[in-house]
């Protein structure tokens, strides 16, 4: 079972597991429908494993004994805007970054507690879901190198085919982690603010 106090998605199907056997895996699944298309907004969902518990004969496969219901919590399911992005490039960031209306900019300012620069660019990569672009996924020299600030170029296709670009500026500070300035744009607002939304 999986639940959510949001709305904006609705449970409208499963596939369950019919039967596992002891020391072996098996799939089960559960089908969510997203609501609401103005606004995607991160969600968790609570999960829980419900199942009946039976000892059977080895050989026969036959029921020994009563059958006992379980529950078992499992970890929370979060899907967040980044879950609805495809890692798709552009050939010359600057110039689309240039050709992308200002007014659909949406700004931010964050401080991670990770202290090593390299460390911050890969998180900042997996919480928006974008692909880097002009090579700035790397840090010049390496995991090794000493640097303290970087400029990170993202691009991707969100929900409804819009382009998305971002331009974040991550500063290492001494003590305190790292400080991003993040910058995202795209053909629509929100857009640009529900990938903002993912660093919250």
């Amino acid at each position: 079972d999986i639940e959510s106090d949001s709305g904006m998605y609705t449970i409208i199907g499963d596939v369950p597991a019919e039967m596992v056997e002891y020391g072996k895996t098996v799939s089960a699944f559960t089908v969510i429908q997203r609501q609401t298309v103005e606004s995607i907004q991160p969600v968790c969902f609570s999960c829980q494993l419900n199942f009946n518990v039976v000892q059977v004969d080895s050989d026969s496969g036959e029921p020994l004994g009563d059958v006992y219901t379980e529950e078992y919590p499992l970890e929370n399911l979060l899907i967040t805007p980044s879950d609805y992005m495809a890692k798709i490039g552009v050939a010359d960031f600057r110039q689309a970054w240039n050709g992308t209306d200002d007014r659909n900019e949406a700004l931010g300012k964050f401080t991670m507690p990770v202290k090593a620069l390299d460390h911050a660019v890969s998180s900042l990569i997996r919480s928006l879901g974008m692909t880097p672009c002009d090579g700035t996924g790397e840090l010049p020299g390496g995991h090794s190198s000493d640097r303290k600030q970087h400029m990170l170029h993202l691009a991707g296709k969100f929900l409804g085919g819009h382009e998305v670009l971002a331009r974040a500026q991550l500063t290492v500070r001494s003590g305190e982690g790292t400080l991003l300035r993040v910058a995202v744009r795209s053909d629509d607002k929100a857009v640009s603010d529900a990938v903002m939304s993912c660093m919250n």
